[in-house]
């Protein structure tokens, strides 16, 4: 997808790129452990002797996509600010964290289609429909 849109000078934005946070009414896929928590991700910042934020911010940027992590806490805003100021990831670590889902099933780890009423990410079925958009 990425170099689809590059070669179409579309630029990415990844939203929610630490894998968001437990919402009632968006729940969080619950059988497997988000970004943060995954340990390939860990191994590699207790390497770099950063947080697991910090290298999935640093791999989206050194893909060359925008970040939009959502932040609760002054605290997060300003780390996730700092991490502009950190080396990139080396080729080596970058390969490592693009390989984390290979041979994994695709997951989504905010899924709105319940609160939404409607999955916009299947494709079989061209959702909304028209009766949907009615008010």
């Amino acid at each position: 997808m990425l170099a689809l849109c590059r070669k179409h000078g579309i630029h990415v934005t990844a939203h929610s790129p630490l894998g968001g946070r437990l919402v009632t009414q968006v729940p969080l896929n619950r059988d497997t452990p988000g970004p943060l928590e995954d340990p390939i991700v860990r191994s590699v910042a207790e390497k770099k002797e950063v947080t697991p934020s910090d290298i999935l911010l640093k791999w989206a940027l050194g893909r060359g996509a925008s970040v939009i992590p959502k932040s609760y806490t002054g605290v997060h805003m300003i780390s996730n600010l700092q991490v502009l100021e950190r080396p990139r990831l080396s080729e080596d670590d970058m390969e490592v964290v693009n390989k984390l889902r290979a041979g994994k099933q695709d997951v989504r780890y905010m899924d709105p289609s319940q609160y939404w009423g409607f999955d916009i990410f299947n494709e079989e079925k061209d959702e909304p429909c028209l009766e949907a958009l009615v008010i």
